[in-house]
C-alpha cells in the first residue's frame, strides 16, 4: 500500500502520477522536447503534509522539511506525521482521531520505506507496556503520553485576577506517582501559573480525568469531537485490564467446586429432584481477595482508542475447569439444560474472534455454575429482573439465548466477586454485539419481547460498570431500545386489553387464559421499567430524558402478588380472594399523575411499587424541564415573559405534587431515596455545582460563581441540604449491599450538595464561627429546630458520622464539607465488604474522597 495517492513523480516537472506506466509514458514527451526550447514551467503539486506555520496561515508549504518559510523566518517547522495514508487516516474506524506529533520528536526521512505497508497497532495491547518508549508505541498510544512542549493545549485559564475569585482550596491527594523518567520530561518552565482555586481544585480534578501517570497530558483535550458523557466529574473507568490474570484463574479454579457466594434463596415452590440436583450444599468460606496483587483502579473519562472495542474482554469468557457446582435451591421450573449451555455458546462465538474461539469452547463455564448465577440474578435483593421478567414460567428451552445470556450476566455481576464479575461483562459484550446482529437479520425480532428484555439486561449491566465506555455505548444504545418499544406499542393502551380469570374458568381455559395475562402483564412492567431506566439515567448523566410521561396511557402493573404465582390456579385464588372495587378502565400513569390516591389503594388491582416509581419518573421530566426553563431564563426578563413569576408558580406546584406523594406513595427505602433526591434536585442546580467543580474550566467555574453564593443564602439551599440529608438517611436504611447502581448515585449528588454549599459558605463567610452545638440534625426526622435552620438559618446543621477506629458515632457541621463527605463515603463502605464493593461504587468513593482532601483548609 503506497503511503501517498500519487507515489510517482516526474523529475523534470514534479507532476505526480498514481501508476508507474503512467509516468513512463510522461516521461517521453519530455524527452522529444527541442532542448533549446524554453524549460517547462513546473506546475507544483499539492504537498503530503504542510507545517504547522504555514497550515495556520493557510500558505503553500513544501515536501522538504524544514520548509523554507520556516528557516527563513527562523519558527520551528512542526508538523503532524503521516502514520499511513491519508485516505486511511481520515476514513479508517480504526483511527477515528488525527495524531499530532510534538516539535520535539523530528521525523527521520526514509524514502526507501514509502512504498512499504503499514503495519496498524493491535487491538490487544498488553497493560503492562504502557511504560515503552514513545517511539515503540502504536500511533493511538504516542497520542496518550505527554505532550510538555505545547502549554497552548491547556484548557485551564492562565489570566490573572478575576472579578469572580473563587475560595482557595489546599490540594492533598494521594495518587499514582509518575516514574522517575517521566519528572525528568516534565518541563516546569512551561507551566503558567495559574490562581490559587485553579491550582489547587483543578489540578485534581485534572488528575481525575486524566490516565495515569501521565499528569500534564492536556493536549487530550483537542481529541473530543463532541461534548463529554457524562459530565466529567463523573468520568471514569475502572479495571482497565479485563483479562483475566493469573490471581483471577486460581480463585475461578475453585469456583465450579464451591459457590463464591450465598445462594440460598427462598424457593417459590418448586422442588428439586434428586435426579437433576443434589438436595443439600455446604460451601466453605471464599478466602478475601488480596486487592494488593490485583490491578489499581484508574480513574479517567473514556477517550476511544484503535484498541478499544467489544473484542477485548473474550478471554474472560472461559473458565479453567469444568467442574461442577451444586445448589439446593429453585426460582424457575427447569434447571438450565446442556442444549441451552451450547445454544448460550453458540450465540457468543459467534461475537468471537477467531483466536479467542478455542479457549472459550474448551473452558467456557459449565451448566452448574451458569444455573447457579441464573438462579442468584432472579432472587437477588439488588436485581430488579424478577420485578419484570416472570420466573415461574422462564423456561431455559423455549428462550431465547440472549434472554439466558443476560439474566447471568446480571447474576454475575451482582456477585461480590472480581472475577466472576469479569466473566459477567465478557458476556454483556457479546449479547450487545448478537442483538444487533440477529435484529438486522430479522428485522421481525423488533417487535420481539425476549429480544427487547435482553437488550435492556445488557443497557443496565452496562450503565452501572462504573467503565466509561460501557456507559457511553450504554447511553447510545437505549435511544434505539426506546424507539423499538415506542413503534412496537408497548406505551399505548389500545395494545392491551382486561384480562380476568372467572369461577367457572378451569383447565385448558384457565392455563391459556394465566399464560396470555403473563405475556400483556410483561409488555406493561418491560415498559415501564425501561421508563424508570430512563428516569436513572437521566439523572445520572445528566442528559435529557427520552420518554415523554404524557404518552404512557397504557394500563398500570396489577399486584405482585398476581405477579408471582406460580401456577394459573393459584393466580385464579388470588384474584377470587380480592375484596376490594375494581376499576371499570384500568388507570395509567396519567391517572395517577391527576389523583395520587390511587397510589393508597390496598388491593390486587394495582402494583402499588410499580405504579409509585412511575410518578417519579413522571416527576423527574417535570423537574427536568423546569431546571431547563430556569437555566435560560434566569437572567433574563422579557417583555412577554415575567420568568421570576412564571419559575416560582412552577416551583410551587412541583413541590405539592411530590409533597402529596409522599403522603400517598407505598412505603419502601427506594422510593424514599428516589423522591428525597429529586427534591434536593428541585431546589438547586446540580449542574451548576458541577461547573463549580471545574469540569468545564475555570472560567465556567466563574461564572456560576457568583449565582451560588447567592443560593447558598437563601431558604431554597437549606431546604435542598435538608432533602441531601434525607437521601443520607435513606441509604443508611438500605439493606447489606443495597448502596450500588442508581442509589450509589444517589449518595455521591448528596454529598456534591454539602460540598458545594459548604466551601462556598465558608469561602462567604470566613469569619463565622461553628458552634459544636447542632440544633438541626439533617438527617434525622422532621422537628422544630429542622424548620427554624431552614426558615432562617438559625443554629447549626449537621448529618451523623462515624468517626474514630473503632468508629463511634460522630457528627459532621455542614460547614466542614470534608467531614461531611467523609460521613457520606463511610456510609457507602459500611454498606459493602471491603474490597468487594461494586467498580461503580469504588469509582465514586475515588471522586467523593479526593473532593473531601481538596476541601480541607
Amino acid at each position: 500500500m503506497h503511503t501517498q495517492e500519487k507515489p510517482y513523480q516526474c523529475q523534470v516537472c514534479t507532476k505526480a502520477f498514481a501508476r508507474a506506466d503512467l509516468l513512463k509514458r510522461h516521461t517521453l514527451g519530455h524527452s522529444k522536447d527541442d532542448p533549446q526550447s524554453k524549460p517547462a514551467v513546473i506546475q507544483h503539486s499539492r504537498v503530503s503534509q504542510a507545517c504547522e506555520a504555514c497550515a495556520g496561515l493557510h500558505l503553500k508549504c513544501e515536501e522538504e522539511k524544514p520548509c523554507k518559510r520556516c528557516t527563513k523566518k527562523g519558527i520551528h517547522c512542526n508538523f503532524t506525521a503521516n502514520f499511513g495514508p491519508p485516505n486511511e487516516m481520515t476514513q479508517s474506524p480504526q483511527n477515528p482521531y488525527m495524531t499530532q506529533q510534538s516539535h520535539h520528536q523530528q521525523p527521520q526521512p526514509q524514502p526507501q520505506q514509502q512504498h512499504q505497508p503499514q503495519q496498524s497497532p493491535s487491538p490487544f495491547v498488553n497493560m503492562h507496556q504502557q511504560q515503552q518508549p514513545l517511539q515503540s508505541l502504536p500511533p493511538m498510544q504516542q497520542v496518550m503520553q505527554p505532550m510538555h512542549q505545547a502549554p497552548q493545549m491547556h484548557r485551564q485559564s492562565v489570566s490573572g485576577a478575576q472579578p469572580n475569585q473563587l475560595p482557595a482550596m489546599q490540594m492533598n491527594i494521594a495518587q499514582t506517582q509518575p516514574s522517575p523518567q517521566q519528572h525528568m520530561q516534565m518541563d516546569s518552565g512551561m507551566m503558567a501559573p495559574q490562581p490559587s482555586v485553579g491550582n489547587n481544585m483543578f489540578d485534581y480534578l485534572r488528575d481525575k480525568m486524566m490516565p495515569p501517570n501521565q499528569p500534564n497530558q492536556a493536549n487530550f483535550m483537542d481529541y473530543q469531537g463532541g461534548p463529554w458523557t457524562p459530565r466529567e466529574l463523573f468520568d471514569f473507568g475502572v479495571d482497565t485490564n479485563m483479562e483475566l490474570n493469573d490471581l483471577d484463574l486460581s480463585f475461578l479454579d475453585t469456583y465450579n467446586n464451591t459457590n463464591p457466594f450465598d445462594l440460598r434463596t427462598p424457593s417459590i415452590g418448586f422442588p428439586t429432584t434428586g435426579s437433576d440436583i443434589m438436595p443439600s450444599f455446604t460451601s466453605a468460606p471464599v478466602p478475601p481477595l488480596d486487592t494488593t496483587a490485583l490491578p489499581k483502579a484508574s480513574v479517567w473519562r473514556f477517550r476511544p482508542l484503535s484498541k478499544d472495542s467489544g473484542s477485548a474482554e473474550q478471554a474472560n469468557l472461559s473458565l479453567p475447569t469444568p467442574t461442577s457446582l451444586d445448589i439446593d435451591r429453585r426460582v424457575t421450573c427447569e434447571p438450565l439444560s446442556q442444549t441451552s449451555r451450547d445454544k448460550i455458546l453458540a450465540m457468543i462465538l459467534s461475537t468471537c474472534k477467531p483466536n479467542s474461539i478455542p479457549r472459550a469452547v474448551a473452558c467456557f463455564p459449565s451448566i452448574s455454575l451458569l444455573d447457579s448465577l441464573f438462579q442468584f440474578s432472579l432472587t437477588s435483593p439488588g436485581s430488579h429482573a424478577k420485578h419484570w421478567i416472570h420466573a415461574p414460567t422462564l423456561r431455559a428451552g423455549q428462550t431465547r439465548p440472549e434472554v439466558l445470556a443476560a439474566i447471568i450476566a446480571a447474576g454475575a455481576v451482582l456477585t461480590p466477586d472480581a472475577s466472576i464479575r469479569k466473566v459477567g461483562y465478557a458476556i454483556q459484550e457479546a449479547i450487545r454485539t448478537a442483538v444487533q446482529v440477529q435484529v438486522e437479520e430479522d428485522n421481525t425480532l423488533m417487535r420481539d419481547l425476549q429480544i427487547m428484555q435482553a437488550s435492556l439486561l445488557q443497557l443496565k449491566i452496562g450503565l452501572w460498570s462504573g467503565d466509561s465506555r460501557k456507559m457511553e455505548l450504554a447511553e447510545g444504545f437505549q435511544q434505539v431500545l426506546v424507539t423499538m418499544a415506542r413503534r412496537g406499542g408497548f406505551f399505548r393502551r389500545g395494545t392491551y386489553e382486561r384480562i380476568v380469570p372467572y369461577a367457572e374458568d378451569q383447565g385448558e381455559v384457565l392455563e391459556n387464559k394465566w399464560r396470555q395475562w403473563i405475556k400483556q402483564e410483561s409488555r406493561k412492567r418491560f415498559a415501564l421499567h425501561l421508563f424508570r431506566h430512563d428516569l436513572e439515567a437521566s439523572v445520572s448523566l445528566f442528559s435529557s430524558p427520552l420518554i415523554s410521561y404524557a404518552e404512557l396511557y397504557l394500563p398500570l402493573p396489577e399486584s405482585e402478588a398476581l405477579w408471582h404465582s406460580p401456577t394459573a390456579g393459584l393466580w385464579k385464588a388470588t384474584y377470587m380472594r380480592s375484596s376490594g372495587p375494581r376499576y371499570e378502565r384500568q388507570p395509567s400513569l396519567v391517572d395517577c399523575i391527576q389523583d395520587l390516591d390511587i397510589l393508597a389503594t390496598k388491593d390486587i388491582w394495582v402494583d402499588g411499587r410499580q405504579a409509585s416509581m412511575a410518578v417519579l419518573g413522571a416527576a423527574w421530566r417535570m423537574i427536568w424541564e423546569y431546571r431547563q426553563l430556569d437555566s435560560s431564563m434566569k437572567d433574563y426578563n422579557t417583555q412577554w415573559c415575567n420568568s421570576n413569576l412564571l419559575m416560582a408558580s412552577r416551583h410551587s406546584e412541583l413541590t405539592k405534587l411530590l409533597q402529596c406523594f409522599r403522603v400517598s406513595s407505598v412505603e419502601d427505602a427506594k422510593v424514599t431515596l428516589i423522591l428525597e433526591l429529586l427534591l434536593m434536585h428541585l431546589h438547586m442546580s446540580l449542574d451548576d455545582v458541577h461547573l463549580f467543580a471545574g469540569v468545564e474550566g475555570e472560567e465556567e467555574a466563574r461564572r456560576v460563581y457568583p449565582s451560588l453564593v447567592q443560593w447558598t443564602k437563601t431558604t431554597t439551599s437549606r431546604q435542598a441540604l435538608w432533602h441531601a440529608g434525607q437521601v443520607v438517611r435513606a441509604a443508611r436504611n438500605l439493606r447489606q449491599g443495597l448502596i450500588c447502581d442508581f442509589a450509589a448515585i444517589a449518595v455521591y449528588q448528596a454529598s456534591l450538595a454539602f460540598w458545594s454549599y459548604g466551601i462556598i459558605t465558608r469561602s462567604t463567610e470566613p469569619n463565622h464561627q461553628m458552634n459544636t452545638s447542632v440544633t438541626a440534625w439533617l438527617d434525622a426526622a422532621e422537628d422544630p429546630g429542622i424548620q427554624r435552620w431552614i426558615v432562617n438559618g438559625k443554629g447549626n446543621a449537621a448529618v451523623h458520622a462515624w468517626m474514630g477506629s473503632p468508629p463511634t458515632d460522630g457528627l459532621a457541621i455542614v460547614e466542614s464539607p470534608d467531614d461531611v463527605v467523609a460521613a457520606c463515603v463511610q456510609i457507602m463502605r459500611r454498606n459493602h465488604n471491603d474490597a468487594r464493593a461494586p467498580p461503580l461504587v469504588d469509582n465514586l468513593i475515588n471522586i467523593m474522597e479526593g473532593l473531601r482532601k481538596a476541601a480541607r483548609t
